[in-house]
């Protein structure tokens, strides 16, 4: 059962995309490639769904949040986001996070 869910949608890095693939189509490309277009924008669409959104949802057991499409994905247990909040703003903070990740949760997450 979610207790919290919320999304997040980036209209900044929209629009500035979206500006950004405008000025490119309306640019004279007679120098560049004929597969550069369609390159970048593929890439832009991409970036799109992997990036436009972010959406946290807290349950009992755990927080969980994902960009986009959710392609990209974490999940906290909440004994995790303690020893977290317990660390502080110590000089050694950034350092003992991801000891602690890296013992507990695999060298693939720290």
């Amino acid at each position: 059962m979610s207790l919290y869910h919320h999304t997040q949608i980036g209209y900044v890095a929209i629009l500035l995309l979206i500006i950004c693939l405008s000025i490119l189509m309306v640019l004279p490309l007679s120098n560049v490639p004929p597969l550069f277009l369609p390159i970048v924008i593929a890439a832009a669409v991409i970036m799109l769904g992997l990036f436009s959104t972010l959406t946290i949802e807290v349950t009992e057991e755990h927080l969980k949040f994902w960009f986009g499409i959710g392609l990209i994905h974490n999940r906290i247990v909440y004994t995790l986001a303690d020893v977290f909040a317990k660390l502080g703003n110590s000089p050694h903070a950034s350092w003992l996070a991801i000891q602690y990740f890296r013992f507990y949760c695999g060298k693939d997450q720290a």
